[in-house]
């Protein structure tokens, strides 16, 4: 007995400081009061979805906090230091109750339930509330906006309107969609997706009466087997039409003016087929006051969504085809004469099978004055070149695409595609260069590609499919470029001929299973294999009158070939705040290349990993965070694998260094979002930071008349980084949308120049944008936007070079009910702020009356008022500053008629 007391005295001492540690424990991890419980009806039923609202004991109306009792139950926490608090408790059919809490002790939770009562009303007097209805609805992961909420019925297009969506951003030049910083990768019309990747084609011809709303839809799938075990967030649009008693709408227009010294012209057509089995749109359109219709870009060669979700089956165009760079409106610049077509058709064959068809034609003649001017600083030696060209562009395009889909069971589908597109662009040039030397340059390009694409889906589960897939493209770009006077060898050589072609075959398998483990995990993995074939010829040539020489130093004949085994593993776990997502993909890449000009050839096998990694935390209803990180391994393109030289314009000649090493790339992106649509506020910033190791650099040797480019690959970095702020608010005070935008974009880089050591260079630029749009009464809407622009660039040879530009947009719209409107818009730009008396301002305004019915529609526009004719832009390079100047659209006016049916 005496033997087991200090046993039990020791327990019982042990058992004291085990509780008193507990107390301590409890005490730290208690941050604030808690107050919960049940609530009950009077016969101890639990009452569920009853709100709990938390309110301040000395002012009944200020709200402290709130929650919602689930299955009978709930926790409210109170802020830190409440002393007293009074708790309301709300349910229907019930009589409201409430209890006041004094002398709340800042570390005790507290346990109350409450017990209401029956309403015995019988009877409510009959409440009518008027409010503005919302133009949007949020349903799951749809946002629905309704159209006729964002118009100010200068819209005729539907991208009129998704431009002004919440949410949404539209690149103009090239159509592409962004909502929530993600890619659109689909637009659909009534739910089918018509127009597939080349959806501009809906989004710049359907007419904005046609459409009743526009639907953002998060998490989609399109194919309906995958949705619930998809991976990837996809996000698409739907274009919901107005329900007509016809199922065949569409409109005509037909404009005509006058320039100066010829006529203008605009006239366009679409027609609207719908049923429940088919849908079918027909567009066409013809202009010269610089409109682009189409999904294809030949002034700027901007890519559309199509080329740059296909870019790596796309052969590489070798010699360079005119550019117009712009940083105004492109219809200011477009100098044209543009004619297109478009068909597109589904057709549902029954139950389980519909064939879709895209086919397209498009013609253009496009005219430019271009004078570009660099004042070169080498080493300290200050010398200028410049050319002034005068071009013509004529892109011709056939186009077909065609799609099946059968449904053989309720569980599999199979899906073929096929594409055809048939191009040829000539450019005609004249280059007066350095102001002494004359030259003409004719080229042409012909660009061939066939695609095609077998799909097969099994589901084979509910949390279970698997798909197959079996691709092949053939991409030919066949180039031949005319100099006269002889550029190459012209003591010798009346004209140069060269020739460029470039052929690729490419084939990819695929066998990919999807999966959920657990309701909220997914997963991915795929076994591919990507086979690839390039060919590449090149030949300069010149002519005199005893016949045709070939110029030696200018003959490629390369073959290239890579092959690629990868598996591919992608899980992702998703709560309701928070989302991970990672990614490994393993392969095995081997590289050859055989240069028949020389017998010479190249061979590489490489082991690569590559991981990613994406974590999303949901901060709140509307705002969520987001961090990503990857690394990635790629070879270079193919335009860097051709060691000879190639006369690529008239100033240029370029030749690489050949090397199959690969580039290696690591990114890190922090981003936040933020889109409160019942606060009529958004807001997003990302901060992006991509470091590249192995790069080809470039090597410039510039003198007064010719240029001559060597690419080599060094194991060298390249970094760049880039930030973006986007902010957007309706302020009731000043009774409009304030939206700010800021860009920066820096790129750390090197090159040689002349013979120079590897050079250090930076380059940087700030864009700013501010939106103010309020709209007065019902009748008038302001919008103005004013831009920033900073550019710098500097090197390690001290060399240092600014400029700012400025530019306002400013536009005034007088909206008469239905029957109408009249706007004035002016666009003033200063290319450099430090020479403010250079400026340009741009004049349009534009009157439009509507008929009862809403039938017709007459419109006159008066473009460039001021007539101003010529634009003049800076761009700083890290060893010049670059002056370019181009012709523009001049005064013109254009009187149209409309017909909607």
């Amino acid at each position: 007995m005496n033997n087991s007391c200090p046993i039990i005295q020791f327990k019982l001492s042990l058992l004291k400081i085990i509780c008193f540690s507990m107390l301590l424990l409890s005490q730290t991890i208690i941050n604030g009061q808690t107050i919960s419980g049940k609530v009950l009806s009077r016969s101890g039923e639990f009452i569920n979805n009853a709100n709990i609202i938390a309110k301040d004991s000395a002012n009944s109306k200020s709200v402290v906090t709130f929650t919602l009792a689930r299955n009978g139950q709930y926790i409210i926490e109170l802020p830190k230091n409440t002393t007293s608090i009074t708790i309301e408790v709300k349910a229907i059919s019930y009589i409201t109750s409430s209890h006041r809490f004094n002398k709340i002790d800042t570390t005790t939770s507290i346990m109350f339930d409450f017990i209401l009562l029956k309403d015995t009303v019988k009877y409510l007097e009959t409440v009518t509330i008027t409010a503005k209805a919302n133009p949007y609805k949020v349903r799951g992961d749809t946002a629905i906006f309704k159209v006729s909420g964002y118009t100010d019925g200068t819209e005729r297009k539907i991208q009129d309107i998704i431009k002004k969506l919440p949410g949404i951003e539209l690149n103009e030049k090239t159509g592409e969609i962004k909502y929530k910083g993600k890619l659109i990768e689909t637009v659909k019309l009534d739910g089918d997706d018509l127009f597939g990747e080349n959806y501009t084609i809906g989004t710049k011809n359907i007419n904005v009466d046609a459409v009743e709303a526009v639907q953002a839809i998060e998490n989609y799938s399109a194919n309906p087997l995958l949705k619930g075990i998809e991976t990837g967030g996809k996000v698409a649009l739907n274009l919901t039409l107005k329900k007509n008693d016809l199922d065949i709408s569409g409109d005509f227009s037909l404009g005509i003016g006058s320039f100066s010294n010829r006529l203008t012209h605009n006239s366009s057509f679409t027609l609207l087929g719908v049923s429940k089995k088919y849908k079918s749109f027909a567009t066409s359109s013809f202009n010269n006051i610089g409109e682009n219709n189409t999904p294809f870009d030949y002034y700027a060669n901007n890519k559309s969504v199509e080329q740059i979700l296909n870019e790596l089956s796309i052969a590489s165009k070798y010699l360079e085809e005119p550019i117009f760079n712009t940083t105004i409106e492109r219809n200011r610049q477009n100098i044209n004469s543009n004619l297109w077509c478009s068909y597109n058709v589904l057709q549902k064959l029954g139950s389980k099978a519909s064939l879709k068809a895209n086919m397209y034609y498009l013609t253009d003649k496009i005219a430019s004055e271009q004078f570009y001017e660099n004042i070169n600083n080498i080493d300290g030696q200050i010398f200028n070149t410049s050319d002034e060209y005068f071009l013509t562009k004529k892109p011709v395009q056939y186009r077909a695409d065609l799609e099946l889909k059968f449904n053989n069971t309720k569980s599999s589908l199979i899906e073929y595609q096929i594409k055809y597109k048939k191009e040829k662009v000539q450019s005609f040039n004249q280059v007066l260069q350095n102001k002494a030397s004359r030259f003409n340059s004719d080229l042409e390009t012909n660009d061939d590609f066939f695609d095609q694409k077998f799909i097969y889906t099994n589901r084979l589960s509910d949390k279970n499919a698997v798909i197959l897939v079996a691709r092949y493209s053939n991409s030919k770009v066949p180039q031949s470029s005319f100099y006269n006077p002889a550029i190459i060898d012209s003591m010798f050589f009346r004209e140069n001929t060269q020739f460029s072609s470039f052929e690729k075959n490419k084939l990819n398998l695929q066998t990919i299973l999807l999966g959920s483990n657990l309701k909220k995990s997914k997963y991915r993995s795929s076994l591919s294999g990507d086979f690839q074939s390039l060919n590449f010829n090149s030949l300069l040539t010149g002519s005199q009158d005893n016949g045709t020489q070939n110029i030696s130093g200018f003959e490629n004949n390369i073959h290239y070939k890579t092959n690629n085994i990868g598996l591919n593993n992608q899980y992702s776990f998703l709560s309701k705040r928070f989302q991970f997502q990672i990614a490994l993909n393993s392969s095995f890449m081997s590289q050859a290349l055989t240069n028949n000009s020389n017998a010479t050839s190249l061979r590489k096998e490489n082991f690569l990993i590559q991981p990613f990694l994406n974590i999303s935390l949901k901060t709140s209803t509307f705002s969520k965070l987001i961090f990503s990180t990857g690394y990635n391994q790629r070879a270079f393109n193919e335009t860097n694998f051709v060691p000879n030289k190639v006369l690529i314009s008239t100033r240029e000649i370029k030749q690489n260094l050949v090397s199959l090493d690969l580039q290696k790339t690591k990114s890190i992106s922090i981003s936040y979002m933020s889109l409160n649509l019942s606060k009529n506020f958004e807001t997003s910033t990302n901060l992006l930071f991509v470091n590249s190791r192995g790069n080809y650099f470039t090597t410039l040797d510039i003198m007064q008349n010719r240029t001559t480019i060597i690419n080599l690959f060094l194991p060298e970095s390249n970094n760049s980084f880039s930030s973006s702020l986007m902010c957007s608010k309706y302020i009731s005070s000043l009774r409009g949308t304030l939206k700010l935008r800021g860009n920066l974009a820096v790129n750390w880089y090197k090159n040689i120049i002349n013979s120079s050591n590897l050079r250090n260079n930076q380059t940087s630029l700030l864009t700013t944008e501010l939106f103010y749009k309020t709209k007065i009464k019902k009748q008038v809407t302001i919008d103005n936007t004013i831009t920033n622009f900073i550019m710098q660039t500097k090197s390690s040879s001290n060399f240092k070079v600014s400029n700012i530009a400025i530019s306002n947009c400013f536009q005034f719209v007088y909206n008469i009910s239905d029957k109408g409107y009249f706007a004035i818009v002016n666009d003033f730009f200063i290319p450099n702020l430090r020479q403010s008396q250079s400026y340009y301002s741009f004049l349009d305004i534009s009157a439009n009356i509507r008929t009862k019915n809403q039938h017709y529609d007459f419109t006159l526009k008066l473009k460039n008022v001021s007539n101003t004719r010529y634009l003049r832009q800076i761009q700083t390079l890290d060893y010049a500053t670059s002056i370019s100047q181009s012709n523009l659209l001049t005064r013109h006016f254009i009187f149209s008629i409309s017909r909607n049916f």
